[in-house]
């Protein structure tokens, strides 16, 4: 019997850990930095308290994992190269790595709360003979050139309320960060996010092109970030809009052409 009675509460610990897991795991990385920063929900700061920004920065001695998230302050970065390698980067490690993310997370006196907010900035890590070079250029997105122009951001964005913000959007893009990740198809380059417009980076340079339209009728339609590619180069994605209330199905084939959408 203790036998049985011992399996029998390890097979509950299991399932409450399991649980436990599972809830954790749909939690955002955002409230580890909620925590490093005092603790607080980041929706809840008064006038009168801290702000969000030097809770940050008062944060960044004790938990110095939260310096991946401080961001950039220039809308251009490099070009540059390592000033020094140890050792010899393998011969057949040779092309262009390029990543792209959240990295513009203050403008004004405001601090986005939440590491999703922060404006896109592709980046290229070129790879050469025993030289790695660098260069980075945040998307002009027509969010950040209005907020840009500003000088203050002027929409809320996924995790955080701004003060006074505007309400009168035209379209999911008017929230575009273009931050998410990068695609390359038909011989176009491209900044994707949930929620909007794949804009077209030139891939040398990383100068913003202009939002892509994918086909007639889906000027402004979201078209997601996590694409599939076909070994054949065929591509398969999908976009949700909130406004139109529907879901598109995109099949596309290697040379761009649209070979079918379904809202």
């Amino acid at each position: 019997m203790k036998n049985i009675d011992k399996t029998k509460k390890f097979l509950e610990n299991k399932v409450t850990r399991r649980k436990f897991i599972q809830n954790t795991a749909m939690t955002s990385v955002s409230i580890a930095a909620v925590a490093a920063v005092g603790g607080h929900d980041s929706r809840l700061f008064s006038q009168g308290q801290q702000s969000w920004r030097s809770q940050f920065y008062d944060s960044l001695d004790k938990n110095p994992w939260l310096y991946a998230f401080k961001g950039v302050s220039e809308q251009k970065l490099g070009p540059a190269g390592l000033v020094q390698i140890s050792g010899k980067i393998p011969k057949g490690l040779r092309g262009t790595l390029y990543r792209n993310g959240p990295a513009l997370h203050e403008m004004g006196s405001l601090r986005y709360h939440h590491l999703f907010d922060g404006d896109g900035m592709v980046q290229a890590y070129h790879i050469g003979n025993n030289t790695v070079g660098h260069l980075g250029r945040i998307i002009q997105t027509k969010k950040f050139k209005k907020e840009f122009s500003a000088g203050k951001r002027l929409l809320d964005g996924f995790g955080t309320s701004v003060p006074g913000a505007e309400r009168a959007y035209t379209s999911s893009d008017d929230l575009n960060a273009a931050n998410i990740s990068v695609l390359h198809h038909h011989g176009k380059f491209f900044a994707l996010w949930e929620g909007g417009s794949a804009y077209e980076v030139d891939e040398k340079t990383l100068e913003t092109v202009a939002p892509y339209v994918l086909g007639e009728g889906l000027e402004g339609f979201p078209f997601g970030p996590h694409p599939r590619v076909e070994k054949d180069g065929t591509l398969w994605n999908v976009g949700y809009s909130l406004a139109r209330q529907g879901l598109v199905l995109y099949h596309i084939d290697a040379q761009g052409k649209m070979l079918k959408w379904k809202f």
